[in-house]
């Protein structure tokens, strides 16, 4: 089961807290509003976080959401990719149907040149920004993998990364001097 945090899309390990919260400057800094409620999107981030959601794509959500005609968009990528066109701006809001995507400098000038205020957001959802950022992986077979689950939830443990943290915990401070 993948986790997501709800305020800002990003993937979360099980139990984890996102800390976007800590991390995203205060809301009068971001869009001008003025608001002190920091649990609560800019009302431009919310919205564009509903138009990925209902288009599922982002591109297309960035110019609904910037109610920019096709020709805007077009026109300044051409500046990036000279051979930038309508036809292809169509394929890149359907990436779905046709497999292109646009390539991610495109589409972080887009969202610099028509939506400065949602990049922080969206760097933030790129980058995943787990706490823990090392990862340990191994593979065991079914019946164990099972009996293991069963054995740590009964001993106490949310996760297997609650296991894992606590269990080298204890092997590192038995091997110190």
């Amino acid at each position: 089961m993948r986790y997501k945090c709800e305020r800002c899309g990003a993937n979360l390990d099980p139990g984890e807290t996102c800390d976007c919260i800590e991390k995203e400057p205060p809301r009068g800094n971001v869009n001008g509003s003025g608001g002190d409620n920091a649990e609560t999107p800019s009302p431009i981030i919310a919205e564009w976080l509903e138009l990925v959601k209902m288009f599922h794509e982002p591109v297309r959500a960035l110019r609904v959401l910037t109610k920019k005609k096709q020709e805007d968009f077009v026109a300044f990528a051409r500046r990036h990719y000279p051979k930038f066109d309508a036809p292809l701006l169509c394929k890149c809001e359907n990436s779905a149907e046709y497999g292109v995507t646009i390539v991610p400098e495109l589409y972080d000038a887009l969202i610099t040149e028509f939506a400065p205020e949602l990049m922080p957001i969206i760097k933030h959802m790129r980058g995943g920004r787990h706490k823990l950022t090392r990862r340990i992986s191994g593979r065991l077979p079914d019946y164990l993998y099972d009996a293991f689950l069963d054995a740590i939830h009964s001993d106490g443990y949310d996760t297997v990364q609650d296991w894992i943290t606590h269990t080298v915990g204890e092997y590192m401070r038995r091997r110190e001097p």
